[in-house]
């Protein structure tokens, strides 16, 4: 110190700090950049911890739901263990001609179309059949009946009563499928 003298220990000293705070500005800078991005993922992790408590929550929700759903179909597929399905097949037509007084007319199911023109299943055993005349007094009466085919008169009493005025009659049948 003695030798180079007090000013330039100073000078020295000066410029020592000068590059030590530099560096060290610099580090703080880094210090920083490094900190700001720990925050971010720090950030991201709250994110996904809350976005997986709701997925979690959502997926109870969602498994909820399917067992209130399975229960409804159960409960739906119990009902239906019952019920009896019916179709309508419209407008059919019993011919009648005076001088042939054809009693019994048979109705095959293959040839009948529903009142949604679909076609009738192919029934295991002898379904349950109602007739609705569209108009006109007459009834039919069912002759026999299977799997495949109902055959229909017309009752004697629209026979005595409409025998002057036989024509084609139009009906509607209900079909209704046993279980």
């Amino acid at each position: 110190m003695g030798f180079l003298g007090f000013t330039t220990y100073r000078d020295i000293t000066a410029i020592v700090e000068s590059d030590f705070e530099k560096r060290f500005n610099e580090q703080q800078q880094r210090i920083n950049q490094l900190d700001s991005i720990v925050g971010g993922y720090e950030e991201l992790v709250e994110t996904l911890k809350l976005t997986e408590g709701q997925s979690i929550e959502n997926l109870n929700d969602v498994k909820r739901e399917f067992r209130t759903i399975n229960k409804k179909v159960a409960s739906t597929q119990e009902a239906l263990k019952y019920s009896t399905r019916i179709y309508v097949a419209n407008s059919l037509i019993f011919k009648t001609n005076k001088n042939e007084k054809k009693l019994v007319q048979k109705y095959w199911f293959k040839n009948l179309r529903t009142i949604y023109a679909t076609k009738l299943p192919v029934f295991k055993t002898a379904s349950f059949v109602f007739t609705q005349m569209k108009k006109g007094g007459v009834s039919l009466i069912i002759e026999d009946i299977t799997k495949d085919f109902v055959e229909l008169r017309l009752s004697q009493e629209s026979l005595m009563l409409y025998d002057a005025q036989l024509s084609d009659h139009i009906f509607d049948m209900w079909i209704a499928e046993p279980k």
